[in-house]
């Protein structure tokens, strides 16, 4: 048998409580909503509502808020963000409710960040064809020829970044009526926080019956 010259080449992620308690993200399809709680007593969507975001950065502060009010917007409710009214620091707690009161706010959403998780991703294991030579000392020369390889599985471990959004009525003194966590493996960035917004936490508001649904 004839045996071949050729070169071997290698193979080869009321309000204190609130705002200090324990909102966005990459693409939507690395993120998720868990956690989601509804108060079924209310049943009327927010008319005017104002955000708030607990970050230490004034910029991803900015960054959420501005997504939210743009979509509420879009939503025909009237919202304004805390950054306007409080700029060099988040409003706490009794600034929040007077500002709400004096302007006839009927609602207040905030988005909290909370403690990173970790999240376990076991990848199973597959079999691949790979080259193999065989020498052939004897012969000064050597074979070469497809072979099964196993590949073992693995377990992966990525980092879960976790946002809180809790909405709140300023009815009857005060009560939260919606709450839901996003929790996404990617950094948050402008854009895909304005995608995680509309896709994931409106539509879930909407569901809820706390945002009207978008006029046609």
């Amino acid at each position: 048998m004839k045996r071949s010259k050729l070169p071997i080449k290698p193979a080869h992620i009321l309000l204190a409580v609130l705002l200090l308690g324990p909102a966005l993200l990459d693409g939507c399809s690395q993120s998720r909503m868990t956690e989601m709680w509804k108060d079924p007593s209310y049943n009327e969507p927010m008319k005017k509502v104002f955000a708030v975001a607990v970050r230490n950065d004034p910029v991803r502060r900015r960054i959420w808020e501005d997504a939210f009010v743009e979509e509420l917007n879009a939503h025909g409710v009237s919202a304004v963000a805390s950054y306007h009214m409080f700029p060099s620091q988040v409003p706490d707690s009794v600034q929040v409710c007077d500002f709400v009161q004096e302007e006839g706010f009927d609602g207040v959403a905030v988005s909290v960040r909370l403690p990173n998780a970790t999240e376990d991703t076991y990848v199973p294991g597959y079999t691949k064809r790979e080259l193999a030579t065989v020498s052939g000392p004897f012969l000064h020369g050597y074979t070469t020829y497809w072979k099964d390889v196993q590949v073992p599985g693995y377990i992966e471990t990525s980092e879960v970044r976790r946002f809180r959004t809790s909405v709140w009525t300023t009815q009857e003194g005060g009560r939260m009526i919606w709450s839901g966590t996003i929790e996404t493996t990617d950094a948050a960035a402008n854009g895909p926080v304005r995608d995680v917004i509309r896709k994931q936490l409106a539509t879930e508001l909407v569901k809820s019956g706390v945002l009207p649904p978008k006029a046609k």
